[in-house]
Order: C-alpha cells, then sequence, then structure tokens
C-alpha cells in the first residue's frame, strides 16, 4: 500500500513538472508576441498584452494560439503558409 502511494505521488509529482513546463513555454511565447507589438506599434508591455487578449476574445482562440500565430509570422509578411510551415491558410485573428 505504501509503494503504490509513493508511485502516484511520483506521477503526480511528473505531471504538476509538466504542467509547469508547458505553462513557462506559453509565458515565454506570450512574452515574445507582447514584445513584437510593442515595437511594431510602439505601445508599451500593457497596452500590447490588452490586445492579445481582446484578439483572443474576439476570434475566441486560446490566447497562446494567439501568441503562437504572432511570433511564428513575425518576419514573414504576406507569407500565406501555415504557422507549421506546411501550407494551407492561416486562421485570421487579426494580429498584425
Amino acid at each position: 500500500m505504501g509503494v503504490e502511494r509513493g508511485h502516484r505521488r511520483q506521477d503526480d509529482l511528473r505531471s504538476e513538472v509538466d504542467n509547469l513546463r508547458t505553462a513557462l513555454a506559453g509565458r515565454d511565447l506570450i512574452g515574445q508576441a507582447k514584445g513584437i507589438l510593442m515595437e511594431r506599434h510602439g505601445i508599451t508591455a500593457d497596452e500590447a498584452f490588452e490586445r492579445l487578449v481582446q484578439i483572443s476574445q474576439t476570434t475566441n482562440t486560446k490566447l497562446g494560439e494567439v501568441a503562437a500565430l504572432l511570433v511564428g509570422s513575425d518576419g514573414r509578411a504576406g507569407d500565406d503558409r501555415s504557422a507549421d510551415g506546411q501550407g494551407g491558410r492561416r486562421r485570421r485573428t487579426g494580429v498584425d
């Protein structure tokens, strides 16, 4: 019984670590997207975040996905490939 509980605890901790890693990666991506908007539009970090949130809510797209689309499209203006570079059309989010 004690060994089984120890294994469960170990699995729970692994899951928590994975979740924290995912959250940090998303936070970094949102930070990069904010930086792009700040540079492009001469706005503050708070204003950039508000724009990302507004786009997320308006398009019913997760904030992390909006950020990924912006970061993935940076420097490739007019490129109509999907964010993964495999072709197809991107979902319009009004990020630019």
